[in-house]
């Protein structure tokens, strides 16, 4: 078993903008996802799709969009921001790790996953 004071749930948008903020602050923190790779979720959707908000109110913390991303930014687009993302902010998530159970004790969380050794595993 492993104890971790800070465990993020999923490496998708607002894991990887919370890990940035984390990282930020300071607090070591673990992150998990259950899929191979970043924007593992983005990569499934069809080709020809675009976000329908403006990249101005898309973005991740600390990370505008580059210049030359067009105003409303494709699937490819977002892909390549969110693989981006996990570099500039140095996020290694554990992935192919995937969470069973959280449950509440008395003054901590106990995160039950697949894996050996993560956050808390009884497995």
């Amino acid at each position: 078993m492993r104890d971790e004071d800070i465990v993020v749930i999923g490496a998708g948008p607002a894991g990887l903008a919370t890990s940035a903020s984390l990282h930020r602050a300071g607090l070591p923190h673990l992150i998990v996802d259950r899929a191979v790779d970043v924007a593992a979720s983005w990569k499934q959707h069809y080709d020809r799709l675009h976000l329908h908000t403006v990249k101005k109110h898309s973005s991740l913390p600390f990370s505008p969009w580059s210049p030359d991303t067009p105003r409303y930014p494709s699937r490819a687009d977002m892909v390549h921001y969110l693989e981006r993302y996990a570099e500039q902010h140095q996020i290694a998530p554990r992935y192919g790790v995937e969470v069973k159970r959280v449950t509440c004790g008395s003054t901590r969380f106990a995160v039950d996953t697949t894996a050996d050794n993560c956050c808390g595993n009884q497995t």
